[in-house]
């Protein structure tokens, strides 16, 4: 079970709560507003079905800064938290952690307990915009990459268009020239066998009249 590193007083019953919770309200901008109220104001009770808990006024010992410290090392560990580079849970740690020491230092100082909660806000605000601005700029990059690998798509595509045209004419080329030499054989074939029966004409001529210079010696 994960424990808040800001301390709490016990729960109480909402309406025993009820008075403190408007002087909360009005704390910040009220020129006689106690300690109390002040805190209440920069760190918000807890309300839930169990009653109001307010931020505990009991300066913590040097034990319980130990124990506080040794509670941030299991919650870094226990939930897994990067050390180093953006990493949301350590910052939420980090964030529970400042609240307690916000809470120390107003008990001693109430004034520099509001500023240093002033400031740590703007710093989260600051982180929250930076995140921003990165998760905008993975976005960007990552459009980007798709894009150009898009365009690299794009261009293989056009380069197999412009290959598989150039293949068609080269193919062509080859179909005219095939039907040339195909053309040119038959003409030769045709040739080749005009001739072999003009020949084989000539010769059954050639035939005949022996045959028939044969027969007028044999009579």
């Amino acid at each position: 079970m994960r424990q808040n590193f800001l301390r709490y007083d016990p729960p109480l019953p909402y309406e025993d709560a009820e008075d403190r919770l408007k002087k909360a309200k009005s704390a910040l901008t009220s020129a006689n507003a106690a300690m109390e109220d002040m805190l209440n104001a920069i760190l918000p009770p807890i309300v839930s079905e169990q009653g109001v808990q307010f931020v505990s006024k009991e300066i913590s010992d040097q034990l319980q800064i130990l124990q506080l410290s040794q509670q941030l090392q299991s919650q870094m560990q226990a939930r897994q938290a990067r050390t180093f580079g953006i990493c949301p849970i350590r910052l939420n740690i980090y964030r529970e952690l400042f609240d307690e020491l916000v809470r120390q230092i107003s008990l001693d100082c109430i004034e520099r307990g509001i500023l240093l909660k002033r400031v740590l806000d703007n710093v989260y605000n600051q982180i929250q915009q930076t995140q921003v601005l990165y998760e905008s700029g993975v976005r960007y990059s990552n459009l980007k990459l798709q894009l150009k690998e898009n365009q690299l798509e794009i261009k293989k595509i056009n380069d197999l268009e412009a290959e598989n045209l150039q293949l068609k004419r080269e193919l062509n080329d080859i179909k005219f020239k095939m039907e040339g030499v195909e053309k040119n054989l038959q003409e030769k074939r045709e040739k080749e066998k005009k001739r072999s029966d003009d020949e084989t004409a000539f010769l059954q001529k050639h035939v005949e009249q022996l045959k028939n210079q044969l027969k007028g010696f044999i009579q």
